[in-house]
């Protein structure tokens, strides 16, 4: 917050929570609720706080209505169904009366599954990050009934802490007090922090168009990779360890076009991955990630989406080393999936937790005693030559644990040092089997389209590279589960999410553009065309929702209350929405879906250029140039024309009036407009003249623009045009006075990166 200049005078709105020393709500106690407005929920995340004593709402316009009738600040918490802290949130806070009691007379109280619904979780936790330096789940935020945070912050201990953490019962009172005897300051915190998410906003998309040079861009991506790449234990970064997926694709990419390093990065990783605790060794599969540097010990939640893509990456490997450990490893990928994330009908479900009675990764973890009662000692000598136990950190085990401290719980790895020959399989099992009698981890069990598609896209890879019809088979019928369900052939729109049997949540960007490469790759890896002619019903569908005028793409289909929309800036675990539609749209066919790809890569290109590493699984999926988006080898993409070589002007002095005002002089060229203003459409940018020491402009008529997509036509203006504003102070000549126009120029086909100009003085004859 600080650095966004959002604290008061005398410290951050956190520093007033630290300081603020109030009663708890011991004395006001809530009546344990038998279900609350959750209760009738289709997500597994908003379920499980179905029976607390907090009046929780779902994201909606009824809980906003309430907070805006009432003048409550929202309470939002945002988590997911396998967030380990987000189980502790629920059993240390929101299931307690005490807290529920304040909660429920202070605040409108709204509960979000961030899977669900991912634009709401993206926005806020944006502004958490903006707001506090840091973020995660929960992410816990304060709003305005307009829904702009004034306060946010992750996971609350129920008491102040000798960390010096506030508790959450001194949190609300804090907010409380705020919002009563203070409701200009914290209105004014929310408009600061809005402020900052829509310069990050502007900021995503202002980079204008530059050329297409995906060989380019790989190169420095991978030279960025370089410089965090860690030589002894593999991975990037020196602390926490994460799969990252995409970049490791990205690396084996690289590879095909002769960047040898490139294959060493990405092999050393996959091995150190492969031998280090954040494999399951047992049952198989990857941990979500790893919290020290050798990755030996994980965070235990298991990912569908980490594992599906990791699939993937396991197959390239070994066609590209042909090292059987990278085939052995990709079946074991495969079977897990098959195993443990199958569901019934088809369709693969999300996560596993962490947890398991609130002790995190107590179903993994082993002692050395634990494996001599399972083995005998003999064996179990043998079997701990090629394995160890890497033991948790002291933090990670509880003060109350009954492990002895010679022989503590610990995780299981491959030595460093491990003999050649590996013990036998048999002794896995054995333990897998012992493993398997101890409570399981809970399981997510709502089926995510998007991320299905990237099973569906790995599994029919790795069924062609080795002839695995299981593989295959469960490919197909996920397919068939999620088109027959999920896909509404009447409305050509697609859902999130199938949980209880039925599809749920209207279906965003990256839900289109995933499952379409999934069905792509069915079609490509076993021959049956009716996946092609699906993925090709999806990429329409998403070019006619999610495709803007400009070739960018929205993220959602409506806004939904949110005060806006975040575009995509990269690839971060799994591949962001735009960077799977052009890929999608490139491959589906040779006509108008390979067009509109390029427009939409030609509209982030100067965003990849700018930080190519952000877009990895952009850069292992584009073709060496253009032409092959565009179903032509001849074809060549040039540079775009940029909004200021289409938009020109000028501006003068006019002392004939008072107060004298300054005319701009506009020329657009023949064949473009710009936008009027007000700008016909929320996500069409508006022509605005930013005069410094003037008053509000005045804007001249609009003409009337009827593009296809737009039945009831478009305000813009066309050729030249006058645009007058008053001057505030007297000013001795134009030199003084700095002008710019923030405007963006599209023809019949297409919009141009929109720009903000500057307009020099007019020239004056000799």
């Amino acid at each position: 917050m600080a650095a966004l200049g959002l604290r008061p005078k005398r410290g951050a709105l956190a520093a007033l929570a630290l300081a603020l020393s109030v009663a708890t709500a011991g004395a006001v106690q809530a009546e344990p609720a038998a279900g609350n407005r959750l209760a009738g929920s289709n997500d597994p995340y908003l379920l499980q706080h179905a029976r607390n004593p907090v009046d929780w709402y779902p994201w909606g316009p009824e809980a906003v209505a309430r907070a805006r009738r009432e003048n409550k600040p929202i309470f939002v918490s945002i988590g997911y169904s396998t967030c380990f802290w987000c189980h502790v949130a629920e059993e240390t806070i929101y299931s307690k009366p005490a807290f529920a009691a304040l909660m429920n007379q202070w605040f409108v109280n709204v509960k979000v599954d961030r899977e669900q619904r991912p634009d709401v979780d993206r926005i806020y936790q944006l502004a958490t990050e903006l707001m506090t330096g840091h973020g995660g789940w929960p992410n816990n935020l304060f709003l305005t009934p307009e829904l702009k945070p004034f306060f946010a912050g992750s996971y609350f201990p129920p008491e102040d802490d000798e960390r010096g953490r506030p508790g959450f019962a001194t949190v609300l009172e804090a907010v409380h007090t705020l919002w009563e005897d203070d409701p200009s300051r914290a209105r004014a915190t929310a408009e600061r922090a809005f402020a900052a998410l829509q310069r990050y906003q502007s900021q995503a998309t202002a980079t204008g168009a530059t050329a297409v040079e995906p060989a380019a861009w790989r190169e420095r991506a991978v030279r960025r990779l370089e410089e965090s790449f860690d030589p002894e234990n593999g991975g990037f970064g020196k602390t926490l360890k994460f799969p990252r997926a995409p970049a490791l694709a990205l690396l084996l990419r690289a590879h095909r076009e002769g960047d040898r390093h490139s294959l060493e990065m990405a092999t050393a990783t996959l091995d150190a991955m492969t031998a280090g605790g954040i494999h399951d060794h047992l049952a198989g599969g990857f941990h979500r990630y790893a919290v020290e540097a050798t990755w030996g010990v994980p965070h235990f939640e298991k990912m569908l989406y980490d594992n599906a893509q990791l699939l993937g990456v396991f197959v390239t490997a070994w066609k590209i080393t042909g090292q059987a450990r990278y085939r052995e490893q990709a079946l074991e990928l495969g079977g897990w999936m098959l195993r443990e994330m199958q569901a019934p009908d088809g369709g693969f479900y999300t996560a596993l937790d962490a947890a398991v009675d609130g002790r995190e990764g107590t179903t993994y973890l082993w002692t050395h005693a634990e494996i001599r009662e399972v083995l005998g000692a003999d064996d179990a000598e043998h079997f701990l030559r090629t394995y160890t136990l890497t033991p948790l950190p002291p933090e990670k085990i509880r003060p109350d644990s009954p492990e002895a401290v010679e022989d503590p719980p610990g995780v299981l790895r491959l030595r460093r040092d491990a003999a050649a020959e590996p013990p036998p399989a048999q002794w896995r099992q054995r333990l897998l089997q012992a493993r398997s009698a101890r409570v399981q981890p809970a399981r997510d069990n709502k089926l995510l389209l998007g991320l299905n598609g990237l099973a569906i896209e790995s599994l029919a890879m790795a069924a062609k590279a080795f002839g695995r019809k299981d593989f295959e088979d469960a490919a197909r019928r996920a397919a068939q589960r999620l088109w027959h369900v999920g896909y509404d052939p009447r409305r050509h729109t697609l859902s999130r999410e199938i949980f209880g049997g039925r599809a749920h949540t209207e279906g965003f960007l990256e839900d289109y553009a995933l499952l379409g490469r999934g069905f792509l790759a069915l079609a490509e890896n076993t021959g049956d065309k009716r996946w092609h002619r699906h993925a090709r019903e999806l990429g329409a569908a998403l070019a006619r929702q999610f495709l803007r005028p400009d070739g960018s793409l929205t993220p959602a289909i409506t806004q939904d209350l949110l005060p806006m929309l975040l575009p995509d800036d990269g690839d971060d675990a799994l591949p962001c929405g735009t960077s799977a539609a052009i890929d999608l749209l490139g491959r589906v066919d040779h006509g108008p879906r390979a067009r509109e790809a390029q427009r939409i890569l030609t509209r982030v290109s100067g965003q990849v250029a700018q930080n190519p590493v952000q877009w990895p699984a952009l850069l292992a999926w584009l073709p060496e140039s253009q032409a092959a988006h565009a179903g032509s080898r001849q074809a060549t993409l040039a540079t775009p024309v940029a909004t200021a070589g289409v938009v020109t002007g000028h501006i003068e002095l006019d002392l004939g009036t008072t107060p004298p005002r300054v005319i701009a002089t506009i020329e657009i060229a023949p064949g473009y407009h710009v936008n009027a203003n007000p700008a016909s459409l929320d996500y069409l940018v508006p022509t605005r003249l930013n005069l410094e020491g003037a008053g509000a402009p005045l804007y001249p008529e609009a003409t009337l623009f009827r593009p296809s997509f737009a039945k009831d036509g478009l305000r813009v203006y066309e050729g030249r045009i006058s645009l007058s504003a008053p001057l505030a102070t007297p000013v001795k000549d134009l030199a003084s006075l700095r002008a710019t126009l923030t405007v963006q120029a599209c023809n019949a086909a297409s919009c141009l990166p929109p720009a903000t100009i500057t307009l020099p003085p007019a020239q004056r004859a000799p």
